[in-house]
């Protein structure tokens, strides 16, 4: 059986393993809103997408949902099909331009 001052170490120690995790959440928080200012400055659009038919949105500025003529809270709430922000005359262009880079990339084996 564990003695007192075992307990109290082993409660001190998980005490501090979340206040550690607690805290490196905050900052990961910090660090991402830090990122989003800079690229936002940078850049009047930014967004980072799948190479999917959907080009699903993982990443994207404000800047990015005006260029394409939304919003972040209408993205947000109709899914991250980025897809459907493509001009029905430009699709079959987009999609084989991606499936060439895509190949350049990741050559066949």
């Amino acid at each position: 059986m564990k003695n007192l001052k075992e307990q109290n170490d082993i409660q001190t120690g998980t005490q501090s393993h979340q206040e550690e995790i607690e805290y490196l959440k905050e900052l990961a928080k910090r660090k991402d809103k830090e990122l989003e200012g800079v690229i936002g400055a940078a850049a009047d659009a930014v967004g980072k997408f799948i190479c999917n038919p959907e080009f699903t949105i993982l990443y994207y500025t404000e800047g990015l949902a005006s260029l394409v003529g939304t919003t972040r809270g209408r993205i947000e709430k109709e899914g991250f099909d980025s897809s459907r922000y493509i001009h029905p005359d430009d699709y079959e262009y987009v999609m084989e331009k991606t499936a060439k880079a895509i190949e350049k990339v990741n050559p066949p084996l």
